[in-house]
C-alpha cells in the first residue's frame, strides 16, 4: 500500500511539475508569437532597412535583443516538459508537437537572421534594391511559417494542458 501511495504522489507531482513548466512555455511561445506577427504589421524589415546608421545585431531596436532573452526560458521549459510529461498518457504527443513546433520556428529565425537580417538591417553597406526587396520578400514568407509554428506549439501547449486537468491528481 505505501508502494502504491509513493507512485501515486510521484505521479501528482509529475503532472503539476508538467503543467507549471508548459505555462511558462506557453509564455514564450505567446511572445513569439505576438512578437512576429507585430514585426510583420510594422514592416520591421523595411523600416530598419532604411534607418540611415543601421543598429547592431544586438542594438537598440533590434528585433534579436527582445527575442534573446525568451529563448532559453522557453527553450529550458519546452524541454522540462517533454521530459516530465512523457508518461503522461494523451499529452504525449502534445507535449512532442509543441516542441517541435518551437524548434522548427527557432531554427527559421536562425535561418533568417543570419541570412536575412545580418544582410537586410544591418549590414554597414546595404545590398542593392533589388536584393533588399527579394530577401525582404522571403522574410515576409517565412515570417508567415514562424507565425504558423507559434501558434500551433501555443494550440499543442494548451491541448496538452487539457490533458493533463483531465487526469487525477
Amino acid at each position: 500500500m505505501t508502494g502504491n501511495r509513493i507512485a501515486a504522489r510521484e505521479s501528482s507531482r509529475r503532472l503539476h511539475l508538467t503543467a507549471r513548466l508548459l505555462s511558462l512555455a506557453k509564455l514564450g511561445y505567446a511572445h513569439w508569437l505576438f512578437g512576429n506577427i507585430y514585426e510583420a504589421v510594422v514592416k520591421i524589415p523595411e523600416r530598419i532597412a532604411t534607418e540611415p546608421t543601421p543598429p547592431s545585431v544586438l542594438g537598440a531596436g533590434s528585433p534579436v535583443r527582445y527575442y534573446a532573452p525568451g529563448v532559453p526560458i522557453t527553450l529550458t521549459t519546452t524541454a522540462g516538459a517533454l521530459i516530465a510529461g512523457r508518461g503522461i498518457e494523451g499529452a504525449r504527443r502534445w507535449l512532442a508537437m509543441a516542441a517541435g513546433c518551437w524548434i522548427s520556428g527557432l531554427a527559421i529565425t536562425g535561418y533568417l537572421v543570419r541570412r536575412v537580417n545580418v544582410k537586410v538591417m544591418f549590414a554597414a553597406k546595404p545590398p542593392p534594391k533589388a536584393e533588399r526587396d527579394a530577401l525582404i520578400e522571403v522574410w515576409y514568407r517565412l515570417n508567415l511559417v514562424r507565425i504558423a509554428a507559434a501558434s500551433a506549439a501555443l494550440f499543442a501547449a494548451y491541448r496538452a494542458n487539457a490533458a493533463i486537468a483531465k487526469l487525477p491528481a
